[in-house]
């Protein structure tokens, strides 16, 4: 009798313990068999009740019709109120996404979002020229065969694009695109025009019309590197190489004097033309850029850069034009200006996309 007594005893208990769980009824019809730990106004946190050892999973309230519990009561849950109350990213308040479409016993925090690798930017800001690119004291090499080109203070503008590597934080490669134009220093134009002006007489007294305009167009690779120190503030660095290409606008000089021929058997001889035209061929040089500056709010940058090239030849071709339409003035001479680099410092500012 008393085995009977204990063997009915255990056989309730375990009837009671197999109940003692709650069902999660999901919107879509579906029933959890749980041990829900927690209940929020936008989520509900739960074990599964064939796995209790196993993750605690969070599903938002939204989802969930009601909870039926083991004590024998139930929760309805309002979709429009929950709606409310969840966050927009729709992961659980301790960053996971634990929902029930992942697959049985998972456990997988929530991708969080990277920097992007791939970023783009634009700058503009003030070109001064250094070195023989700026030199005047001599004939400008765009004249005659001296070093110097006379290049005054000017613009820059250009884009770049960075590609972020993954394995070091903060380093990036770097291409750039850039345009920098100098006009010809004013010193450089009286000096022409005081050179011309000891030569001058009655069939020969030129002066300068049109001064040479130099626009370097430097395309250049390399690496960029910066570090934050907070979200306001940080610092960058840069070196990258290439190739410059050379424009140089015409030069114009006009014959005050006009032009002065004469009849002959054997034609007419030219002894000056009305203006002269110095017209300078395109070049490519090798090109190089490095700088520092400053990096604020991880978009907009202020900085001091280092732009130069190699030396090469400045050549073209020169042409003397006549006003008498009756006289062939069209052909041209090749000359040679001279050797002239080009470099730069750049001061200037950005914004990084």
């Amino acid at each position: 009798m008393k085995k009977t007594l204990i063997s009915a005893i255990a056989v309730f208990i375990c009837c009671i313990g197999a109940s003692a769980q709650d069902i999660i009824v999901m919107r879509d019809g579906k029933s959890i068999e749980a041990i829900v730990l927690e209940i929020s106004t936008s989520y509900v946190k739960y074990k599964r009740f064939d796995y209790q050892n196993g993750p605690t999973f969070t599903t938002k309230a939204e989802t969930i019709s009601r909870i039926e519990f083991q004590n024998g009561t139930s929760q309805e849950f309002n979709p429009q109120e929950s709606r409310a109350m969840t966050d927009a990213a729709g992961e659980s308040p301790d960053g996971h996404n634990t929902s029930e479409k992942q697959n049985y016993g998972q456990y997988k925090p929530a991708a969080k979002p990277g920097e992007k690798l791939l970023r783009f930017g634009v700058h503009a800001g003030v070109a001064i020229p250094t070195g023989l690119y700026g030199n005047y004291i001599t004939a400008p090499a765009t004249i005659y065969s001296e070093k110097g080109a006379a290049a005054g203070a000017g613009a820059t503008f250009g884009c770049k694009m960075l590609y972020g590597i993954k394995k070091v934080k903060g380093l990036s490669i770097v291409t750039n695109l850039d345009f920098v134009i100098n006009p010809t220093k004013k010193e450089a134009e009286n000096l022409i025009n005081g050179i011309f002006s000891s030569v001058a007489n009655e069939y020969y007294a030129f002066r300068v019309d049109k001064m040479p305009v130099f626009v370097s167009v430097p395309i250049t690779a390399g690496i960029n590197y910066k570090y934050n120190f907070n979200k306001t503030i940080g610092v960058w660095g840069e070196f990258a190489a290439g190739a410059n290409l050379r424009f140089i606008s015409s030069l114009k000089l006009i014959n005050t004097a006009g032009s002065h021929y004469m009849y002959t058997e054997n034609g007419i001889q030219l002894y000056s033309s009305d203006e002269e035209s110095y017209n300078y061929n395109p070049n490519i040089q090798f090109a190089y850029q490095t700088g520092c500056g400053i990096l604020l709010w991880d978009k907009l940058t202020l900085g001091i850069l280092f732009n130069g090239t190699n030396r090469s030849k400045i050549t073209g071709t020169s042409r003397g034009e006549i006003y008498d339409d009756s006289i062939d003035d069209s052909k041209r001479e090749p000359f040679y200006g001279g050797i002239a680099g080009y470099s730069c410092i750049m001061i200037r500012a950005g914004y990084i996309f």
